[in-house]
């Protein structure tokens, strides 16, 4: 099963959705953009694929933050991570 990802990048100073090529933002703050990515997953949901949203962390490796879809049990699912510097959760669902 192919997997479409929602991948929250940072350039030029301001953070980007990137998803099969196509580009969404830019947004002011990791935190708004992975809001934007969740949404975006959403709307663009295919019932044959699962979505996952990844986003870096403080030390810049990637994490799934979310996830849709046949391979997620009862819907979807949030593992957010607190971002350190922030405090914050990443997920707009916590």
């Amino acid at each position: 099963m192919k997997t479409r990802w929602f991948l929250v990048i940072s350039s030029r100073a301001q953070w980007w959705v990137d998803c099969e090529g196509k580009s969404f933002g830019p947004f002011d703050s990791i935190e708004v953009a992975v809001a934007g990515a969740v949404r975006y997953a959403e709307v663009f949901n295919d019932p044959g694929r699962q979505s996952q949203v990844w986003a870096p962390d403080d030390m810049g490796r990637m994490y799934q933050i979310w996830s849709s879809g046949p391979l997620a049990a009862g819907g979807a699912t949030c593992g957010a991570r607190k971002h350190q510097d922030s405090g914050s959760a990443a997920c707009a669902d916590e």
